[in-house]
């Protein structure tokens, strides 16, 4: 009868909180950080009283947690010699051991759980079996070399997409597609996965987390008449999702302004002018109501603006009492006679237009026709 004596090999490590299988492998990602880790040998480990023997599998000195620095790539790559360059050792502590198991289980940061970075675990050579055996780290048959093993943490949402602008809609647009751009997000850990986005006519939105896309730049459908934002959120290769970025509003209009109702000073008991209303007074001046604001710049000499008397004409019909002037520019037409427009004054918000007539007397006997021309909103 006799025994084999193996050197000692890691055979798996685990955490708490316990991954979703419960083993925690190489280069492997998690969301959330670890208070505890379990290492299991396949052999029996030497543990005798205390922590201090050279071997001893309790003993901290055995083992080594290292966090990566800035730069994210590991400087220390051994249990030999001290911590390198920017790398930052953690100290693990309370070491037990399960004999029944073959797992030695300690605290990754004296309980507090590990934040988001870069790690590397050290189980080192000089650990031995229960039989004195040295630990092969490598499973390469050579006993007495280091067991390492990298694995992250990431629980960081990518930055918030920043700079967003649109080049077609910086004002009011008749483009019905609404394009935007941004700067990109960053994430430092695991890498950026996309963007999800929305085209809303709110002002705020919550992140639906479905990528849209990778690109920095986007552009709607086409979209109604309105007021619209844009907003957007980041989200890493962990499913980490950041903060919603907004852009608006941004107006899309097709609709031009019309003429919704006419009404005069003088003439009529209502102040409502009909077409064909036959008026028993002089009028001195015709109110024009418009259904939305029209485009109403300092002056009154800007083409399409509302106090520009260009935009309005008042014709006497003359004796055939028939319209033969098309629009407000060129010559009168037929034996249609032109009615001087005085001035034209802005009321209620740019959406009412007083057309004053010349002489201020007012109108005399005859028929009219009131001619609104070439006006913008």
């Amino acid at each position: 009868v006799f025994e084999m004596l193996r050197d000692p090999e890691v055979v798996a490590v685990g955490s708490t909180p316990a991954t979703p299988d419960e083993v925690l492998t190489e280069g492997e990602w998690s969301t959330f950080g670890f208070t505890d880790l379990g290492v299991t040998f396949t052999e029996s480990m030497a543990d005798p009283a205390g922590d201090t023997e050279p071997g001893d599998v309790t003993n901290p000195a055995n083992w080594r947690l290292v966090e990566a620095g800035a730069n994210g790539t590991f400087q220390t790559v051994s249990c030999a010699g001290g911590v390198n360059w920017d790398d930052v050792a953690l100290s693990p502590d309370l070491f037990t051991y399960d004999d029944a198991t073959r797992t030695v289980s300690f605290r990754t940061a004296s309980g507090a759980a590990m934040v988001s970075g870069r790690y590397m675990l050290f189980a080192c050579g000089t650990l031995e079996s229960a039989a004195g055996l040295a630990l092969d780290g490598n499973g390469d048959g050579t006993a007495g070399d280091d067991f390492s093993m990298a694995f992250g943490i990431d629980d960081e949402p990518p930055t918030t997409p920043s700079n967003l602008q649109t080049p077609t809609h910086g004002s009011p647009s008749q483009a019905t597609v609404i394009e935007t751009s941004w700067t990109a997000s960053v994430d430092r850990l695991t890498g950026l996965a996309g963007y999800a986005w929305a085209f809303s006519t709110g002002d705020t939105w919550v992140c639906d987390q479905v990528i849209d896309g990778t690109d920095t730049s986007t552009a709607s459908a086409a979209l109604d008449d309105g007021a619209w934002w844009f907003h957007i959120c980041a989200g890493d290769v962990m499913d980490n999702w950041g903060a919603v970025s907004s852009l608006g509003p941004m107006v899309i209009d097709t609709t031009p302004p019309v003429v919704t109702a006419v009404g005069s000073e003088g003439g009529t008991a209502d102040g409502v002018l009909t077409a064909g209303e036959a008026l028993l007074a002089a009028v001195t001046q015709v109110m024009v109501w418009f259904s939305e604001p029209v485009f109403n710049p300092a002056g009154d000499v800007t083409p399409g603006d509302l106090t520009n008397p260009d935009s309005y004409r008042i014709v006497d019909l003359g004796p055939d009492g028939v319209l033969s002037t098309p629009d407000c520019s060129g010559s009168v037409a037929g034996d249609d006679v032109d009615i001087v427009v005085f001035s034209v004054v802005a009321w209620s918000g740019d959406e009412v237009a007083s057309v004053v007539v010349a002489p201020l007397r007012g109108l005399s006997l005859g028929r009219y026709a009131l001619l609104v021309c070439t006006l913008e909103d």
